[in-house]
C-alpha cells in the first residue's frame, strides 16, 4: 500500500512541473507606468477602439485615420497611467463623479438598477467597462486641472 501510495505521489509530482512551469506567460508586459503595467491586450483593445472609432467618424478615411493615430495609442495608454496616478497624488479618484453620473444616466433612462444599466449599454455595443475607464479618466483631469489652477 504505502509503495501505491509513493508512486502516486511521485507521479503526481512529475506532471506538476509543466503544469506550474515558472515560463508560462499569462499577459504580456509591454509598458511600465511606475507601479503599474499597460499589458498587450489592453493595447491591442485601445487599437480596436480606434479603428472602431474610425470607421464612425468617417468610413470612407476610416483607414487613414487609424494609421495617422495608430503610433499614438501607446503612449495615449501610458498618459492616462500617469493621468491616473497624479490624480491618486492630489487624492482625485473620480469614482465618486462617476457613480453620481451613472446613477443620473440611470434614472434618465428610467431603469431600475445599475445592472440594468449595464446591460443597456451592452445592448447598444458600447462596453461599459470601457465607459466608466473613460469617464473616470475624464472627471481626475477635470478635477486635476481644477486643483492645479486653485
Amino acid at each position: 500500500m504505502r509503495k501505491l501510495l509513493r508512486c502516486l505521489l511521485l507521479a503526481c509530482l512529475a506532471v506538476l512541473p509543466p503544469v506550474l512551469s515558472a515560463d508560462t506567460v499569462v499577459e504580456e508586459i509591454i509598458a511600465r507606468v511606475n507601479n503599474q503595467i499597460i499589458t498587450r491586450s489592453e493595447f491591442v483593445h485601445s487599437k480596436e477602439q480606434l479603428k472602431q472609432e474610425a470607421q464612425q467618424q468617417d468610413p470612407a478615411n476610416a483607414d487613414k485615420l487609424v494609421s495617422a493615430r495608430d503610433k499614438d495609442v501607446l503612449r495615449d495608454l501610458i498618459d492616462q497611467q500617469l493621468l491616473l496616478e497624479k490624480g491618486k497624488d492630489l487624492g482625485i479618484t473620480g469614482d465618486t463623479e462617476l457613480i453620481k453620473k451613472l446613477d443620473e444616466m440611470r434614472k434618465q433612462m428610467n431603469l431600475e438598477s445599475m445592472d440594468d444599466l449595464e446591460k443597456a449599454a451592452q445592448g447598444q455595443g458600447v462596453s461599459f467597462e470601457d465607459f466608466k475607464q473613460r469617464s473616470r479618466l475624464k472627471d481626475v483631469h477635470q478635477q486635476r486641472r481644477r486643483t492645479e489652477v486653485l
